[in-house]
């Protein structure tokens, strides 16, 4: 199973971390707090981003809430939702993906969305709206490795600094091997897959994890 958070909040403490007016669902709640923060309309294309299953059965007004993060909403995670009795559930990547012309039992995807409709179990997904929101994930990963200028590789046309991807213009040259390193500390792996652009040869490669 993937691994999953739980945290506890009533409807009146959502609101107020929302910045929004409590007499709202707490589905409404969590929905425009992401869409503030993470706007839907700097995903890309065709990405299924915000509220992807919504459930008729609210949290009681007082009552705790159970909030899980994901990073892909699994079946097992379904499962473990069900089993915390979970009300909501936030997940990177975006379930379903693309709109459903049927609806059965038959595929993953489908047992995913009865079973989270069931149980009531609302799923907001955040995906390229997170990546390229203005200090959304790219933003915060970019900082993470050295201090210096961040800006969009591809700028969004309305939002000031959306975008897809990110250059990093650190204040101050860095090992290659610096680098891997601090990204495996930031993101608690032990290994990476680097990625070399068509004109990187031996000798480049070379000059660059002495300093890049």
């Amino acid at each position: 199973p993937q691994p999953v958070h739980l945290c506890l909040a009533s409807l009146g403490t959502v609101a107020e971390m929302a910045g929004l007016d409590n007499s709202n669902s707490l589905q409404r709640l969590i929905s425009n707090s992401l869409a503030r923060r993470f706007p839907p309309r700097v995903a890309n294309s065709g990405d299924n981003v915000g509220m992807t299953i919504s459930t008729l059965r609210e949290v009681e007004r007082g009552a705790a809430a159970v909030i899980m993060l994901c990073v892909d909403l699994t079946e097992q995670v379904v499962a473990e939702a069900i089993n915390a009795h979970a009300n909501h559930v936030i997940t990177y990547s975006p379930t379903p993906s693309a709109p459903l012309r049927v609806l059965s039992a038959d595929d993953i995807t489908g047992r995913i969305c009865l079973r989270c409709a069931t149980n009531a179990i609302a799923v907001h997904s955040l995906s390229s709206a997170c990546t390229n929101a203005p200090g959304g994930l790219t933003d915060w990963l970019a900082a993470s490795l050295a201090p210096g200028t961040v800006s969009p590789i591809s700028a969004h046309p309305e939002v000031e600094g959306a975008g897809e991807g990110r250059v990093l213009d650190a204040t101050q040259a860095l090992p290659l091997s610096a680098l891997i390193y601090q990204l495996k500390e930031v993101l608690q792996v032990h290994h990476l897959r680097l990625a070399l652009g068509v004109s990187v040869d031996e000798q480049s490669f070379a000059k660059a994890q002495e300093c890049c």
